[in-house]
């Protein structure tokens, strides 16, 4: 209409038609070609940052926010509008009115709320989706793990993971790339100058996620590298086990793991006799520092960090046929666990399953890690309550084998204070024999004195 209206206007005061059409049609083509060039360069910064796959989840997130966020539920339909004030206000309707009125209705679009897309920042795996979700759908809703598996569909990638960035403000990684995938050595690793925090493991942002020294529990089949864990707190400890405060202490039924260095230990245990023995003493030394001044533990020669790790925790019990030290075990380790992290005595227990046998006392391990696991069931075992819905996908870690030259060990779901309760996706780093050889010659632990260079 307002093509031919400027027509008929141009006609009449008798301006010449083809000048002016050529004229807009050039700035038309202006137009489209600077839109085309600024599509073309924020599409090649996709691509830079996140390379194709990730800038077309980026294109296509941006382009079908609306559509998506209905399909997945995510936004609040609140119907179509009813009617207004007036309307409501006016008791009565003629005919001819309430026939409009219907119509109306009827024509009207539907208001639907949508979660607000905040922006859109790079990461070390892919493009990060920050939004602001509705009142009116649960948090939980965002995050779960049905969500996060639709969207990975959706987008075509290998997984999406979500996270609480801040109240009022959630996020979607979509994840094209895997930092994990690389094997990481110990070698290079870098060891936290905090004592009660050690750097424990890779997160998916390439960022280096940090554990605190508390009563750990680490759960994963075979293979699925419960030694990268265990090595990796003796990597932290080992520094202040060659200066005297720190004293590390093993467990090994299968006389397997902790074998391959036994010389950063101050004492192992292979047999029932021993290490009820070990338990025994340690709960002494519990007692004794528990007669100490004060609530506040300091940190010194004369009272060192005591570390026990015991491989194949869920053994103990079993292996021991007497059952009267067994009980007195069992005992030992609950009051190591209930009464020791004040006196600065911790544990960390390794174990092949999350069996239900063990829940009462994976309530004392404060710091619970999830290798690769039978099922969901097992992960919310180990991880808490809701952990797979809430992104941990213990149960869905490749198997390590040679095949596959264990691509995926150390690889874990894990509790992180920074990401509240949603479980991040971390790879503990390896350590090869040599270096646990290496280890081993740099100090004398049976006079727990350091060698001279």
């Amino acid at each position: 209409m307002l093509f031919v209206l400027g027509t008929l206007l141009l006609m009449v005061l008798g301006v010449p038609l083809f000048p002016v059409y050529v004229g807009v049609l050039l700035v038309l083509l202006v137009v489209w070609g600077a839109r085309a060039l600024v599509r073309r360069r924020r599409w090649a910064a996709l691509v830079r940052t996140h390379g194709e796959v990730g800038a077309g989840v980026v294109s296509f997130v941006c382009g079908c926010w609306p559509e998506l966020m209905a399909s997945l539920r995510l936004a609040v339909d609140k119907g179509r509008p009813g009617p207004t004030g007036e309307e409501v206000w006016r008791s009565t309707l003629s005919k001819e009115e309430h026939t409009r009125f219907m119509i109306r209705l009827a024509e009207a679009e539907p208001v639907v709320i949508l979660p607000e897309l905040v922006d859109v920042q790079p990461s070390a795996v892919g493009p990060v989706f920050r939004f602001r979700p509705v009142a009116g759908v649960p948090v939980a809703r965002y995050l779960s793990a049905e969500v996060c598996d639709e969207l990975r569909h959706h987008w075509g990638i290998s997984g999406v993971s979500a996270r609480e960035v801040a109240p009022g403000l959630l996020s979607w990684t979509a994840r094209v790339a895997d930092p994990l995938a690389a094997l990481i050595g110990i070698e290079t690793w870098p060891v936290s100058p905090d004592l009660f925090r050690w750097t424990a493991a890779l997160g998916e942002d390439g960022v280096p996620v940090s554990l605190p020294l508390a009563h750990t529990l680490c759960v994963g089949g075979t293979g699925a590298g419960k030694g990268s864990v265990l090595w990796g707190m003796v990597n932290h400890l080992r520094g202040l086990a060659l200066s005297g405060q720190a004293e590390l202490y093993g467990i090994d039924p299968k006389r397997q793991e902790l074998r391959a260095c036994p010389d950063v230990f101050r004492r192992l245990a292979h047999d029932p006799e021993e290490w009820a023995a070990l338990l025994a003493d340690l709960v002494v030394e519990l007692k004794e520092r528990q007669k100490r001044p004060g609530r506040d533990f300091v940190v010194s020669k004369s009272m060192p960090v005591v570390w026990l790790a015991i491989d194949e925790y869920a053994s103990l019990g079993v292996l021991d046929k007497d059952k009267k030290r067994r009980d007195q075990t069992s005992a030992d380790l609950l009051l190591l666990l209930t009464q020791g992290r004040s006196v600065g005595m911790y544990v960390m227990a390794l174990v092949q399953s999350g069996l239900k046998a063990f829940a009462a006392e994976r309530d004392f391990f404060l710091v619970r890690i999830g290798l690769r696991l039978a099922s969901d069931s097992e992960t919310d075992m180990v991880l808490g309550d809701g952990a797979s819905d809430r992104g941990a996908a213990c149960h869905l870690i490749t198997p390590a084998t040679p095949a596959n030259r264990y691509a995926t060990a150390g690889v874990a779901y894990v509790v992180v204070e920074e990401h509240g309760p949603v479980p991040v996706r971390v790879r503990f780093p390896y350590s090869p024999d040599h270096t646990l050889v290496d280890w081993a010659a740099e100090a004398d632990y049976q006079t727990w004195a350091v060698k001279s260079q």
